[in-house]
């Protein structure tokens, strides 16, 4: 029996946040406004300390994105040059594996193009929190795997961290790392660059 990959995206896969960046690009572009910038400054804070309302952020996010997301094909670019490349490797060689993103559905199909693989990401069924570890329990319903192994670098996995038998945490700042090195389950990598 086989063991199943689960990989986050953000600080994970890639040395970015793919929303917060493109909301970045958007506006040097002039495509939205300082006070769209602004409010994507709250919200990517909230987020990072795990306090994020995901609610209110999802409907920010989809209607800012909307009517720009024909520019998400010039942002590939930018994805692909922030990729740890390390964590590339490691995921291409894997039979089964799966990228678990709270990103929205705009991007799905990037992802899907540059890492070949099924994601799973928000739109109508959120996946953020605890909504992640819903979404891959229904992803696993006629499915055996010897293992479930997962890399994050976020403390918004909690659930699915606590629902795998192995994980490894990218990148951990203070506080994640202090929550998690007693856990027998844990292993942490530390990436310096996308080389």
């Amino acid at each position: 029996m086989n063991n199943l990959y689960i990989f986050d995206l953000d600080k994970t896969i890639l040395s970015i946040d793919v929303e917060y960046n493109f909301l970045n690009y958007l506006f040097k572009k002039k495509k939205i406004n300082n006070i769209e910038k602004k409010k994507n400054e709250t919200f990517y804070k909230n987020y990072k300390k795990g306090k994020l309302v995901f609610s209110n952020y999802l409907l920010f996010i989809t209607k800012t994105i909307k009517k720009k997301k024909k520019f998400i094909k010039f942002f590939k670019k930018k994805i692909k040059n922030n990729i740890y490349k390390k964590m590339f490797s490691l995921l291409k060689k894997k039979k089964n594996k799966i990228i678990s993103t709270s990103s929205i559905f705009f991007f799905s199909k990037v992802i899907k193009k540059i890492f070949k693989t099924k994601v799973l990401s928000s739109g109508k069924k959120r996946n953020y929190k605890y909504y992640k570890l819903i979404n891959i329990s229904r992803y696993l319903i006629n499915k055996k795997f010897k293992k479930i192994i997962f890399f994050t670098d976020s403390i918004n996995d909690i659930s699915l961290i606590n629902f795998s038998n192995n994980n490894i945490i990218i990148n951990p700042n203070f506080f994640f790392f202090k929550k998690l090195y007693k856990k027998k389950n844990v292993n942490f990598i530390f990436l310096k660059s996308i080389f």
